[in-house]
């Protein structure tokens, strides 16, 4: 059987469990995701004009921090999953 986490919050919740004990310290969401995403990303718009037409294209860019390696894709649209390819 498999339980989701959020259900097992609620369970607890509801019978007044969902503390934890005094002196244990939890870490935030952010810190944990800190030392993975440091990467920084940026979407710049580009406008051209062919045969009297103006073409849209968004070019993504992503900088690492560790070895500061640039990455950059060109993409006729401007969608998440574009952004996620950026970073695959």
């Amino acid at each position: 059987m498999k339980v989701s986490s959020t259900g097992v919050y609620f369970v607890l919740k509801r019978n007044g469990l969902n503390r934890l004990p005094n002196g244990r310290k939890t870490r935030s969401l952010s810190n944990v995701m800190k030392g993975r995403f440091q990467d920084q990303a940026d979407v710049k718009f580009l406008t051209f004009v062919k045969n009297g037409r103006k073409i849209r294209r968004f070019q993504y860019t992503a900088i690492a921090d560790a070895p500061r390696a640039r990455t950059l894709k060109v993409y006729d649209r401007r969608t998440r999953k574009n952004a996620i390819d950026l970073f695959t």
